[in-house]
């Protein structure tokens, strides 16, 4: 499953970032991320089997909650 970043709201103090989504099927989610990547409009947050990727990439990067927009 691939979904598109398509904004995003950053707290530099806590490290999170929350980031409205699109998915294929026209489904908007606020994805609330943690980690050490910071995610950035444009990129692709793609679902595989062995984890998540951002643009293709591994990154260290978790989604701590996901509610529809």
């Amino acid at each position: 499953m691939e979904w598109k970043i398509v904004e995003i709201v950053a707290s530099p103090d806590s490290g999170t970032i929350f980031g409205k989504v699109e998915t294929p099927y026209g489904l908007n989610y606020i994805l609330w991320f943690k980690g050490g990547y910071y995610v950035r409009p444009g990129e692709v947050v793609t679902m595989t089997e062995t984890g998540m990727l951002i643009n293709h990439r591994r990154q260290r990067v978790w989604i701590a909650q996901a509610m529809l927009y």
